[in-house]
Order: structure tokens, then C-alpha cells, then sequence
């Protein structure tokens, strides 16, 4: 293999990529490797797209309000609810006059200042925004957005502060009242207290029928009651124009979707349905994508020499954590200062010193350090500025290859890369640390521990890892024990991420090193040896393959 300090070759490209004109790269070049730019919901046309293109447009002054995911396509805890969004769309459908559901895939580059504008700080973000906006308004975040029905409870209750939407409101009138002020030749009455959300979530069902008029119904109003068959509460009555009221025999939404559907359909009346989530796939990954996957990395091992893919570590990985933090995530945030600017000086800090580059890198992430390191307050903006005019002066500072991951490369975009290539340049960093021999062997854990905490897009991922590092203090007093303490951590990790749905089925978490990558590293016990772990860390986060793919 090649040691990693060579002098880099041109990425000029790089630049232009995260400036954002982005149309005019190949893909090959981008740090956003989504020619669609739909993110986690390509080929799932019933959510809207927004970007920095369409967003003012769509939700400013939109006679609908809005339900927005902010998310990030690489992270994990968004992998597991997409599928709860994909569903919740699907579900109201039929209030799309009223509500409309988008998303804005916040690790498109082309969207870090509108998820920066939008004080985007953990992913998934939901939010609401109410209809007719003329002013700048940053929205309603959603904070317990773990079941589909907190969610729809959420927006009805939003909805129901609206002026112009009088349906929610609860009819006071009586039975004869109702057809003063419809078209409609059949009503459903729901009678429930608001507290309840049924009558709610049928109004905006039926939204769109003309055949058909909703009303809830509170128990105070008695004299509706007095003619109704029954005095049930809850309840639902099927009305009919010319008098005939029937108790529908269940109160459940689906259930009187269904009854009322088929009554009507016996008369030749259509009315809006409820989406079947069996028609659709909700998964990130198909058979080409594996296959796709396994015939890269034959290609790749077919490169190196001697052919271990699995303890590779190649430059075209660390540098693109390298870029995805410094162009990206950290960009994202809006004000920096306090805790968060000592993170930032002190993640900087490592990287100048640790980070394998050569003289033009090592330059760089000098100019970048220094740039932030006697800072009071910063800014996500600022900073982003401070990087480009770092790489402008010094380039050429990253590989110009045709892959943006190869190690770290997943079955699609949505796995492994970014989050494989943090945790690859972390291991590189404290190997590095050690083998120059520092007197500070907690330096990097403590620039990796500020980063986790304030800038890592993953807070279910960065929670995780907050609650290991509290452990290292104790633990590490040399950059032996640090090398070795993130080793375990990140088997730790592996182990509890072990079959979880957010896995790439062609990168099983295993413990690492296996037997067949190290076998002297475990005894005869099948416990690891940390004193024959080592020197393989070393040799292995030393030696970086500049195989560019």
C-alpha cells in the first residue's frame, strides 16, 4: 500500500460542488450522490419535494398549511420513520386542499442554508406552517412525532385555530339546520367532545365529496340529540335528506369510512378513499442495489494489494468525512459561540494536527483552525466562507475521484458512507495521535466528543455515543488506551446495531476485526487481545490506499 502523505492531487471541482451549481458536475464529482434530489422518497410522488428552489414559493402564502420533514439521508433514526411519513402521506391524502406534506433533504448541498435559516439542528425535524404566510415564519416544530396519530393530532389541532375553516367547527344547529347550508344530499354527524379527534379526522377525509356533509357534534348540544335514535356518545349517525337517521354500528374512523362508503356506493356515489399501504414498497433497497454493491467491491479488491478489503483504509473516505463536516454539517448550524466554538477549536485543532495529509492539506486545515481558533462568536455561514477561502489559497487539496466512498460505500446512498467515513477518520486520527507520540492522549476523543455533541447531523447516533464517552476519562491515559478505547466503542456500536432495520444488508455490523482479517487478534477464549489489536490499529489507520475507484 502507499502511505497516505503524498502530496493530494486536484479537486478543484470540490468548490463548485458545494457552491451549488451543482447541475454543472458530473454526479461522479458531487458530495450528494442523489441525481434526483429526492432523497429518502424518490419514486414516492404523493410527498412534495422541497428544496432551496421551491420552498418560499410552495409554502409562503399558500392557501394550505404545511407539514415539513427536515431530514438527513444517511441517518438512521430518519431511515426508520421515513417509512411513518411515507405512511402518514399516504393517509391524508384527502386533506391535501387543507394540508399538504413535504420534505427537504438537509444533506443536499444545495439546502444547507435553507436548513441553516430554518435553525435545523436534529434530524428527523418535523414542522408545521400555517397557511396564508406573508412573513418570514420558521415554523412549529412537532416535538413527539413518534406515532402517526400524535401527528395527526398535532395538525387537527392546528387546524382547528384556523378562521376559514369553519368544517371543524362544531355544529350548534338543529337536525333540519343541516341542509341550509350544503348541496349535499347525505350528512355523517360525529357526536364526540373535542377532545376526540374523529369527527375531526372524517371532516377532512370527506373534504372533498359534494354528496356528502360532515359534521361534529358536541354532547352540549342537546336538542340535536333529542333527534337522534340514540343518545350514545360517541357516536355516528348516517342522515339522509328526507328525514331517516341510522346509528352506523361502530365508532372507529376506518369502519365508518367503510360503512359510509358502501351506503353510498348503493346509490351510485363516489367518495374520496383512504390510500392501502399494501400497495406500496417502503424499503430504501432493492436486489440491484446489493448486487451492484458486491461487484464494486470484487472490482476494488482486484486493485489492492494484497486484496483485504475489510482492513482498507482508502483516502477517498476520510477526506469525504473530512468534507462532509467542514462543507456540510458544520455550515448547517446559525449562531456559533459558548460550548459550540470551543467544540469547533477543538475539533480543528485535531484535524490540523492528526488529519494524513500532505503539504497542501496540511496548509489547509491549518488556515482553517487558525481562522476559528481566537473566535468569540461565529457562524455556520462565516465558517463556511472561512473553508472556501482556505481551500481556494491552498489547493490542490483532495483527490479528484470517481467515487465519492469506497470502503464506506453502502448498497445505495441512504447507508453507510458518511457516517462509515466519521467513524474511519476518527479511528485514523487517534492512530495517528499515537504514533507521533503526543502528550495529550485524549485530544482526540475530546475534539470527537465536542463534534458528536454539537455538529453530527444524527442526534439518536450522537445521544448513543455521548453516553460511551463519559466512560473515557477514566480510561484513557495514554494514546494506546485511545486507539484502543474507540476500537471498543465502535465494536459497542456494532454489537447494538447488530440486525437493526437501519443495517446494510451487504455490511452486516460485525465485531471487527474478524478472525479472517486479524487472526492472531482474539485468544483461544474468542476475547479479543488488546496488545495484538494494536500494532493491527497501527498498521491498519497508518497505511491509507489512495485507490480512487
Amino acid at each position: 500500500m502507499v502511505p497516505f502523505n503524498l502530496t493530494p492531487f486536484a479537486s478543484i471541482v470540490l468548490i463548485c460542488a458545494i457552491a451549488g451549481v451543482l447541475s454543472e458536475l458530473p454526479d461522479f464529482l458531487k458530495f450528494y450522490h442523489d441525481p434526483s434530489g429526492e432523497g429518502l422518497y424518490q419514486n414516492f410522488s404523493q410527498l412534495i419535494p422541497l428544496n432551496s428552489d421551491n420552498f418560499d414559493e410552495e409554502v409562503y402564502r399558500s392557501r394550505t398549511s404545511w407539514l415539513i420533514e427536515f431530514y438527513n439521508s444517511w441517518c438512521g433514526d430518519c431511515h426508520r420513520f421515513s417509512p411513518t411519513w411515507k405512511k402518514l402521506t399516504l393517509d391524508l391524502q384527502n386533506w391535501r386542499s387543507v394540508v399538504k406534506i413535504g420534505a427537504v433533504d438537509c444533506t443536499n448541498p444545495k439546502n444547507t442554508k435553507l436548513c441553516r435559516e430554518y435553525e435545523i439542528k436534529f434530524f428527523p425535524t418535523v414542522k408545521y406552517f400555517p397557511s396564508y404566510l406573508e412573513q418570514k415564519y420558521y415554523g412549529l416544530p412537532i416535538d413527539n412525532f413518534t406515532s402517526m396519530e400524535g401527528i395527526k393530532h398535532f395538525v387537527i389541532d392546528r387546524l382547528r385555530e384556523r378562521n376559514n375553516l369553519p368544517v371543524l367547527v362544531p355544529f350548534n344547529g338543529l337536525l333540519e339546520d343541516i341542509w341550509s347550508k350544503t348541496n349535499a344530499s347525505h350528512a355523517l354527524a360525529v357526536v364526540e367532545s373535542m377532545s376526540s379527534y374523529t369527527g375531526s379526522e372524517l371532516v377532512l377525509d370527506l373534504i372533498g365529496s359534494s354528496e356528502l356533509t360532515v359534521l361534529i357534534v358536541e354532547p352540549s348540544n342537546q336538542r340535536f340529540l333529542d333527534s337522534l335514535p340514540s343518545m350514545n356518545v360517541p357516536a355516528a349517525y348516517f342522515i339522509e335528506k328526507n328525514g331517516t337517521v341510522d346509528t352506523l354500528p361502530r365508532f372507529n374512523r376506518d369502519e365508518i369510512l367503510y360503512d359510509v362508503s358502501y351506503r353510498l356506493s348503493q346509490k351510485g356515489i363516489d367518495i374520496p378513499q383512504p390510500k392501502n399501504y399494501t400497495d406500496y414498497d417502503f424499503a430504501l433497497l432493492t436486489k440491484e442495489n446489493v448486487d451492484s454493491t458486491l461487484n464494486f467491491q470484487l472490482r476494488i479488491k482486484e486493485k489492492l494489494y494484497p486484496k483485504k478489503f475489510d482492513s482498507t483504509v482508502f483516502r477517498v473516505d476520510i477526506e469525504g468525512a473530512l468534507s462532509q463536516s467542514l462543507f456540510i454539517e458544520i455550515p448547517s448550524r446559525n449562531e456559533i459561540s459558548g460550548c459550540m466554538l470551543t467544540a469547533l477549536q477543538n475539533y480543528t485543532k485535531i484535524l490540523k494536527d492528526y488529519f494524513p495529509a500532505g503539504a497542501n492539506g496540511k496548509n489547509f486545515l491549518r488556515c482553517v483552525h487558525v481562522g476559528v481558533a481566537d473566535q468569540v462568536t461565529f457562524s455556520g455561514a462565516l465558517f463556511y466562507k472561512l473553508v472556501e477561502n482556505c481551500l481556494n489559497k491552498y489547493e490542490p487539496v483532495f483527490l479528484p475521484s470517481t467515487e465519492r466512498w469506497i470502503g464506506c460505500k453502502g448498497s445505495t446512498v441512504f447507508f453507510r458512507g458518511y457516517p462509515c467515513s466519521l467513524w474511519t477518520m476518527f479511528h485514523t486520527l487517534t492512530v495517528q495521535a499515537y504514533v507521533k507520540g503526543t502528550d495529550e492522549p485524549k485530544d482526540v476523543l475530546d475534539g470527537m466528543t465536542g463534534y458528536m455533541k454539537h455538529f453530527f447531523g444524527c442526534s439518536f447516533c450522537s445521544r448513543h455515543f455521548l453516553k460511551m464517552a463519559v466512560t473515557f476519562p477514566g480510561n484513557v491515559t495514554t494514546t494506546e488506551d485511545s486507539v484502543l478505547w474507540l476500537w471498543k466503542a465502535h465494536n459497542s456500536v456494532n454489537r447494538r446495531l447488530f440486525g437493526d432495520e437501519t443495517e446494510d444488508p451487504t455490511h452486516y455490523k460485525h465485531q471487527f476485526p474478524p478472525k479472517n482479517v486479524c487472526k492472531n487478534c482474539t485468544a483461544e477464549d474468542g476475547m479479543y487481545d488488546d496488545e495484538a489489536v494494536l500494532p493491527f490499529l497501527r498498521e491498519m489507520y497508518t497505511y491509507i490506499s489512495p485507490i480512487v475507484g
